[in-house]
This record gives C-alpha cells, sequence and structure tokens, in this order.
C-alpha cells in the first residue's frame, strides 16, 4: 500500500510552459498565426481557457498586420478558391473552397473587418462569412425577400456587444422602397430581422436607391466599414432605366455624397462629399471604369478620385479624407501621380482601387504605404513621399485560372489574423469532411443515399453541390448505363426508369411501355437528361427517379394563341450560371421558327431569338456547351446544301456553318460520340450507315460504315431511323456501337460487323405489337432538379393605374378574368391547377393528370370559366369579364361580388396560386374594381393586399 501511495504522489514531468509567467506565455501565443493557436487550444485546460477567452481574443485583433493578400479564383465544379500568398506572390497558399459560390459573380471587400471577409453571390443574392486564417465559413441564411431588384450588404463590428453584423440594403423592382435589414453572427436565432431604427427613413430613400444604382452599375464595390458606420458612395448624373423604379424616385442625383449606416444604433444618415467643383462629372466611354469609390485608411473613411483619361494637365488619383460627419468636412491627404513614366503599372488597367495601407520598413511611422489593386489582378504599394511605385504582387494567370483583365468588381483583398468564429467549419472539420468525401466518392449510388441517413452532419455533405459534383466528375470517365423509359402510373409519376435487364425480366404487362406515341430522350448533360413528349418536357435523374415538368409558363405569349406545329428540344449546361437550359425550337404554319430557353432554376420560359433557318424533327447533339440542329432540307431543288444550325448557351447566340459531307443525299442528322459533334448518313438502297465525325478545324472524318444487310431488326429498308447512341472502346483496337431503332437495341461490332441484340421487341411477348421502346443513357449522378417555384411576392399587374375614356367611360379592354385549359391545345374552361404539370387544366385534363401524381396538394380547384358562371357574372353582376389589370400566370380568378354598401361598386377578385395549392392563410389577394353607372363602366383600379379568405365557391 504505501508503495502504491508513493507512487500515486510522485511528481509529473514539469513542462517548459509551466516554468513560464502567464504574461510570457500570452505574449508569446499571441505572436502565433491563428491557425496554429486554434490548434494550441487542446495542449492542456489552462490553454483552451486562455486561448478562448474574450480578451485574448481582443488582444490578438489588436495587433493584427496586413502582411499577405488573398485572392479569389475559379475552382472545378462552380465554386471559388480562396488562396493567400505574401508580397512578391510567391507561396500561394490554397486555404479553402467555398462551395456554391460562383467566381464569376463574387463581389468581395477588399479590406477584412476583424479578420472576416464577406463574400456575394451577386446573382443568387447569397452571403458567405469566412475568416481566412482560421478556415472556417458559413452561409448566412437567405433572405424571404422578392427576387430581382438590387442589393448590397456589407460587414461590420459592433463594439459594444463585440459582436459581427451584416447589414443588407436592397430595393425591388416591382416599385416598392428601400428596405435594410440585420444578421448578427453567432446570434442564436440565426435569422434575418430588420433595423432597429425602422429601415430607411423617407428623407433618405432616393439616396439609397442611387448608392445600390452606383454599386451595382459602377463600382461593384460593397459598403465601407470605418468609424462604426457602413458607407456607401453616391455619384451624380447617372443615366439609369427610369422604368426599374417608382416615379417618386428623384433621378438623377445631382451631387456626390455617402449614405451612412451606423452599427451601434443601426439607424441611417448622409454625409456630403467634397465641396470641389468638379468632383465628378457625366459617366463617358473615355472617363475611367470607377471613377470613384470609397476605402478605409489608418481609421479614417477616404474618398478616392479616379481622375485618369481625363482633360486635365496631369493624370492623378486624389484621396481624400472625412474629418468631421457632421459638418461634411474632408481634407484632401493624396495626391498620387499617373503619368506613364511615373506609375506605367498604374496608368492602363481599365480600373483602380485603393485596397489599404501600410507602413514602409525602417521609415517612420507617418510615412505610409497605399496599396494599389488592378483589373490586372495585381497590386501596387505607392510611396506619396517619394512618389516611387512597386509590384507587390502579380497573380500568375495560368496559375489559378483568372482573366486577362477583370470587367467587373476585384478579385483581391487584405489578409488579417483573427480567432473572430463565424459559426461555420473549422479547418480541422473541413479536413475531415474531404476525407469523409474521398471515402463516399468510392461508393455505389445506393450506398451513398443510405449513408445520407447516418446523421445531419453526413447528409449535409451528400447534398452539398462540392459533393454531387465531385460524384459527377469521379463516374465521369466510366461507362454509362442504359435504363428504359417506363410508364409512370406505378409510382404515380410522369414516367418510371428501370434497367434492361429488370425490364427485360420483367413479366409482360402494360407497364412495361409508354402510353406517348413519341418520346425523345436526350443524352446525359452533367448528370441531367431531357424527356420530351408531344406536348411536354421532362427534366429527370434516371438514376435517382426524380423528375419534373418543366411546363409552359411563359410559352403561351409567343405561340400567340397557336400551338406549333412541332417542336425541337435540346438539353445543354451553363458552365457560366451552373444551370441546365432546355432550349426549344418552334415551327408554326406559315410562320418563322421560334427559339425560346428555360433554365432550370428559372419560372418561365423565353424567348432569345429566332433560329436563322428551319430545322429537322432529329433532335439535337449536345457538345461542350453547344446544341447542334441539322438544317432542314431546303424547298428548292437547285439548293441541296445543309447546314448545322448551332446554338451557344453560354452567349444565347446562333451560328450557321455548312455540312460538307451531306452531298444533298439522304436524311441526315447529328449525334454526339466520343464527345465529338458526329453526322450520321443512311444510305437506304446501300442499306449502310455512315459516320462522319468532326475534328478540329472544323475538318469532317468518315469513322464509322455500318452495313446492316445481315441484320433486318435494324435495316434501314424498314423505314426506320437507326441511331448510334454511344461507342463502346473494346479491349482490343475495335469498337462496339450502342444502335437504337425504337423496337430493337444492340451493339455493333466495328470488327466483326456482328451486332449483338439486347432486345427485340418483334420477339418480345408484348400486348401493343406497334408500340416502341425509348432506352435512356444516363450516368451516374446524384444531381438534384432545382426548384423553380414562384417566389412569395405579389406579382404587378399590367396596370396599375384606373383609365378613363375621352368619353367619359373607362377603358375596360383587357385580359379575360378566366384562365384556358393549357394542355396540348386543349381549350376548354381551366377548372384546377396542377403544380405537377405546371399549368391550368380543364376538368377532362384534370382526371388524367390524377393518374401520374401520389399527391393530392399539388392540385387546387379553381373557379371555371363556364357558360354558366360567366351567364351569372354578365346577367347577375352586369360586371365586364375583362378588367386591364388582370394579373399575370401566378395568379388565378376567385370569384366575383358587387359592394354591398356601394350598389354602383363591383370587383374580380384573384388569389396567388401558390397559396391556394398550399391552402395558405393570408393569402394573397388582388381585387380588379369597377364603378359602374348602369351598363357604363366609368372607372377601373386595382388593389392588393393580404387577407384571411375562403372565397365563395
Amino acid at each position: 500500500m504505501a508503495s502504491k501511495r508513493s507512487k500515486q504522489s510522485a511528481p509529473g514531468p514539469v513542462s517548459a510552459a509551466s516554468l513560464l509567467p502567464d504574461d510570457i506565455v500570452e505574449a508569446i501565443l499571441l505572436r502565433l498565426p491563428a491557425s496554429s493557436t486554434f490548434r494550441f487550444r487542446a495542449v492542456c485546460r489552462s490553454w483552451a481557457a486562455l486561448l478562448s477567452s474574450p480578451g485574448f481574443a481582443n488582444a490578438y485583433a489588436r495587433k493584427r498586420g496586413a502582411s499577405k493578400f488573398l485572392f479569389f479564383a475559379p475552382s472545378p465544379g462552380g465554386a471559388t478558391a480562396v488562396y493567400s500568398c505574401r508580397q512578391g506572390g510567391e507561396g500561394a497558399e490554397l486555404l479553402f473552397t467555398v462551395d456554391g459560390l460562383r467566381p464569376d459573380f463574387l463581389l468581395v471587400s477588399s479590406k477584412p473587418c476583424n479578420g472576416l471577409v464577406l463574400l456575394t453571390d451577386t446573382r443568387s443574392c447569397s452571403y458567405w462569412v469566412c475568416n481566412p486564417s482560421t478556415g472556417e465559413f458559413r452561409r448566412l441564411p437567405q433572405q424571404r425577400r422578392a427576387r430581382g431588384g438590387l442589393s448590397s450588404a456589407g460587414l461590420a463590428y459592433d463594439d459594444l456587444t463585440r459582436q459581427h453584423k451584416v447589414v443588407h440594403l436592397f430595393c425591388h423592382e416591382e416599385g416598392g422602397y428601400p428596405g435594410c435589414e440585420v444578421y448578427t453572427l453567432c446570434n442564436p436565432s440565426r435569422q434575418w430581422r430588420p433595423a432597429s431604427a425602422g429601415g430607411v427613413p423617407k428623407r433618405l430613400r432616393d439616396v439609397a436607391t442611387c448608392a445600390l444604382v452606383f454599386e451595382a452599375a459602377v463600382t461593384k464595390v460593397p459598403p465601407v466599414f470605418a468609424n462604426g458606420r457602413l458607407h456607401w458612395q453616391i455619384y451624380p448624373h447617372m443615366d439609369i432605366d427610369h422604368d426599374l423604379f417608382r416615379d417618386t424616385v428623384a433621378y438623377p442625383y445631382y451631387r456626390v455624397a455617402v449614405l451612412c449606416f451606423s452599427i451601434a444604433d443601426e439607424a441611417f444618415s448622409q454625409v456630403a462629399g467634397p465641396a470641389v467643383d468638379d468632383m465628378c462629372c457625366e459617366l463617358e466611354d473615355t472617363s475611367p471604369a470607377v471613377p470613384l469609390h470609397l476605402v478605409e485608411l489608418q481609421g479614417s473613411l477616404c474618398m478616392v478620385r479616379d481622375l485618369r483619361h481625363l482633360p486635365h494637365e496631369e493624370s492623378l488619383m486624389e484621396v481624400w479624407a472625412l474629418r468631421d460627419y457632421r459638418a461634411s468636412a474632408w481634407a484632401l491627404v493624396h495626391r498620387v501621380a499617373m503619368t506613364p513614366h511615373v506609375a506605367g503599372g498604374l496608368h492602363d488597367p481599365r480600373f483602380l482601387t485603393v485596397i489599404g495601407s501600410s507602413f514602409a520598413r525602417g521609415r517612420r511611422e507617418k510615412n505610409i504605404v497605399l496599396l494599389i489593386a488592378t483589373s490586372r489582378h495585381k497590386v501596387h504599394a505607392y510611396h506619396p513621399a517619394t512618389g516611387e511605385v512597386q509590384t507587390v504582387l502579380d497573380v500568375p494567370e495560368g496559375v489559378v485560372g483568372l482573366q486577362g483583365e477583370s470587367v467587373a468588381g476585384l478579385r483581391l483583398g487584405l489578409y488579417e489574423d483573427s480567432l473572430a468564429r463565424t459559426g461555420g467549419q473549422s479547418r480541422r472539420q473541413m479536413e475531415v469532411a474531404s476525407a469523409l468525401t474521398e471515402i463516399l466518392l468510392r461508393l455505389p449510388i445506393k450506398s451513398i443515399a443510405h449513408c445520407a441517413l447516418v446523421c445531419k452532419e453526413w447528409h449535409t455533405l451528400i447534398e452539398s453541390e462540392g459533393f454531387v459534383t465531385s460524384h459527377l466528375l469521379a463516374n465521369r470517365r466510366q461507362r454509362r448505363k442504359v435504363m428504359m423509359v417506363t410508364n409512370g402510373r406505378a409510382r404515380k409519376n410522369f414516367f418510371g426508369f428501370m434497367p434492361v435487364d429488370a425490364w427485360l425480366g420483367a413479366p409482360p404487362n402494360s407497364l412495361l411501355l409508354v402510353d406517348e406515341k413519341v418520346v425523345v430522350c436526350s443524352k446525359p448533360c452533367h448528370g441531367l437528361n431531357l424527356i420530351s413528349a408531344s406536348s411536354d418536357d421532362y427534366l429527370c435523374n434516371p438514376c435517382t427517379g426524380s423528375i419534373r415538368c418543366l411546363g409552359v409558363r411563359g410559352k403561351m405569349l409567343h405561340y400567340k394563341d397557336h400551338q406549333p406545329s412541332r417542336r425541337n428540344v435540346g438539353l445543354g449546361f451553363d458552365r457560366l450560371t451552373r444551370e441546365h437550359v432546355a432550349v426549344e425550337i418552334s415551327h408554326f404554319v406559315g410562320g418563322a421558327p421560334v427559339c425560346m430557353v428555360k433554365t432550370s432554376c428559372a419560372e418561365y420560359w423565353s424567348r432569345v431569338g429566332d433560329p436563322p433557318m428551319p430545322v429537322t424533327d432529329m433532335p439535337p447533339a449536345h457538345v461542350d456547351g453547344t446544341l447542334y440542329w441539322m438544317s432542314s432540307e431546303p424547298e428548292a431543288e437547285q439548293a441541296r446544301d445543309r447546314f448545322v444550325v448551332a446554338f451557344h448557351i453560354l452567349t444565347r447566340a446562333f451560328s450557321v456553318f455548312p455540312c460538307q459531307p451531306c452531298g444533298g443525299t439522304g436524311d441526315p442528322f447529328l449525334v454526339e460520340l466520343e464527345g465529338a459533334l458526329a453526322l450520321v448518313l443512311g444510305n437506304g438502297e446501300e442499306n449502310v450507315l455512315r459516320i462522319w465525325m468532326m475534328r478540329e478545324h472544323g475538318t469532317w472524318v468518315n469513322s464509322y460504315n455500318i452495313s446492316l444487310d445481315k441484320h433486318p431488326e435494324f435495316s434501314l429498308r424498314r423505314r426506320q431511323v437507326t441511331v448510334p447512341l454511344e461507342v463502346v472502346a473494346g479491349d482490343d483496337s475495335s469498337s462496339r456501337i450502342l444502335l437504337n431503332t425504337g423496337r430493337a437495341l444492340g451493339y455493333y461490332d466495328t470488327r466483326t460487323g456482328a451486332i449483338d441484340v439486347v432486345y427485340s421487341l418483334d420477339q418480345l411477348q408484348l400486348n401493343r405489337c406497334n408500340q416502341l421502346a425509348f432506352p435512356i443513357l444516363c450516368e451516374e449522378s446524384l444531381c438534384r432538379i432545382q426548384d423553380d417555384e414562384q417566389p412569395d411576392h405579389v406579382a404587378p399587374p399590367l396596370w396599375d393605374e384606373g383609365r378613363q375614356r375621352d368619353d367619359g367611360g373607362a377603358d375596360v379592354s383587357g385580359r379575360y378574368i378566366f384562365r384556358s385549359c393549357e394542355k396540348g391545345g386543349c381549350q376548354g374552361p381551366a377548372a384546377a391547377y396542377s403544380s405537377c404539370c405546371r399549368r391550368a387544366l380543364c376538368r377532362e385534363c384534370h382526371l388524367l393528370c390524377d393518374e401520374h401524381t401520389v399527391d393530392s396538394f399539388l392540385h387546387a380547384q379553381m373557379p371555371p370559366g363556364t357558360p354558366r358562371s360567366v351567364k351569372g357574372i354578365a346577367e347577375m353582376l352586369q360586371l365586364p369579364l375583362e378588367h386591364p389589370s388582370v394579373p399575370g400566370p401566378e395568379y388565378c380568378y376567385y370569384y366575383s361580388m358587387r359592394d354591398e354598401d356601394e350598389d354602383d361598386v363591383g370587383r374580380h377578385v384573384f388569389v396567388a396560386l401558390k397559396d391556394l395549392v398550399r391552402d395558405r392563410q393570408p393569402r394573397r389577394v388582388i381585387e380588379c374594381g369597377y364603378r359602374t353607372d348602369g351598363k357604363v363602366v366609368r372607372e377601373t383600379w386595382v388593389h392588393r393586399y393580404h387577407a384571411h379568405d375562403e372565397g365563395n365557391f
């Protein structure tokens, strides 16, 4: 027992840190980088308490410096990579990658706020807050506001509460006033809230709108934080679209000013700009791209004037510092000469931005150095005392994939060591997630789906855009799968998908074949496929079984009440926006073809122009961001040339080039094979299928000649189209080409000429002998189909004001209050709205829709415009059936009524379809009203509101 007690009381080894005084240990730890400081929390409890204390974090923040730079570059999968490097551009280090942040729409503050940086995706109005020194970042919750309009956000630090805040200033396109909301980091609620002072005051609404316009159109610079305030630059003499805002917005604004937002009070104020006669001028082509911008230098707010290329004796850049907010007093502190022989690197770039300052080494503290970033991804250090200019950072173009010169905001910024927390993932957590990702990518897709049920962290990782893209790239080299499109009635869906082996082994039944006569299946495009039927198009992922109807919203405007005689639809992928794009070319009897597009997250089909010439009925081929159609056969016999019609997804533009191999014979069509554009020529007399591949510089090469004499199921003499779907490389020099006729599927061996038949409907015992089978190629993919649901805002009507005629009566000409069925040429009165089909349907078409939907709440009953209801409104209520302000397709007719207090007042009431489908109260309602004198309408108006309204039908 004595020996045990002696062992327990024996002192352990003494660490060197325990022998040092606490203040010395703290001084040492303050000199460590933030990433090391986080790791040292695991040394012992005393260090963990010290390094986690607010006092240590504040002391660490006071010693921070800007010896390094940040730059942001594209990363595979549409993400943004964050790099750090020291002066000189050497030793670039990848810090982390932000998933879902598209670099082409990136807006970033050049100077951190207590070490944190706010990143903005300007297209989706999404925000991320990150700490580059610790690698921690998080995405802020999406704002619940209307889409569109102008938006700006800035990151600030409240010294009183010691919290970071994100301030969001916005203005809707619909004519609303500017609004403001605030998000506090590390707040348990994790929600946006209105500014405590009540938002933008009435006297500053025009000023706030001008600030938003200037940031969006010119500077591309977020608001600047200094002296406990966020600041927006206001520039006068700007020409903008006056239809974008209300008529009450006083444009143009005639003086330079600054809009301020106090972080402590959360209140807005205004500061006048420097009192200089030529402070600004009209924006012209010869003007600098960013003539005026704000920056924080040495704790003061500064305004920078870029006076290059202006009619001055000397090309300059001026820096004005704000000395007094109340008096709007400014002082000129720096004049930077921009003559080519003094500052050659600063004279020619598209725009310059002062991103911060530092002190010259070995010099007195008053000799500061201005850090000036350019649109060419360079940073120059300017010494005001000597006029010397040095290049301290030159980001190599080939290293990170940046363009030669940026046309928008900078992708450069300063780096600050900080221990500030964002509430997101730390670098250690990201390393664990990276290792888990590598493991999950090696599993089959069904196992990955099961792993998503393990815990929330795994589910979030698997659902992230980065993991989905990594999984798609990892499986890109694998052989594509062949699945069969089946009838979807068994699962209450549009279509079903089965592997070929399971389809062949299933007992013969009506569900194995599709009811539609013509179904066109595209090849996989970035993980998704497009299925086109007679009147609808469906975006789907055959591996996961998800499918969504693209609907017809927006098409009716271009159809002009006439259904197209034929449609040709293809699927592409926009690499810039990371969206799938469906492109339709519609042909009308006696009219020119029309082209419309719909992205995977857009609400409407939109017209992008007219194709240069008609195209054939064969679907297009998608190769490297471009869709290719074959032109229709010329009507004139002497003109036998055929052309390829190309549509570029990124630019939304058409081009045409001749197709020399056609030779004026046969019915050629285009497909994608081996990642290249292929032309297929069928000769029925020779029963030979010739495949020409387009190589570099637009040259065509006859790559394959397929003889079909010995294969009657694939013979061209049966007046069928034999389509090559895929080329599969064999073990030797031969290849196998997958051929599909609609009734037979098989692999053609290029070496032996034999066909390995997968199936032939002539040999299968199916009830419907004339029916076709539809195979579809797919790739292992977890890609989700983005939601294009209409937003939660009230759609503006066509006109908001009442209209009067010269004879004293009101002009009631406008849109019919009832909707017609939108199902493939059916013009019956719409009686229900189907969310799955994305259209209004009559009673007969609604019954057909019920066959493929499993959720009854996807349908909403709506009053139909039957002869009985039309007669009741016209005779009993004596109201017109048209109104100039009938709302758009987001609303449907609800009911009509006469006012009980005023007999001469009547109204038609419309309700938001989204609220009606979800049975949500209160509902967004629009009243289209009349004031009548007998049968004469004297006045019309429109009124919008939210109300608990159950209707009366």
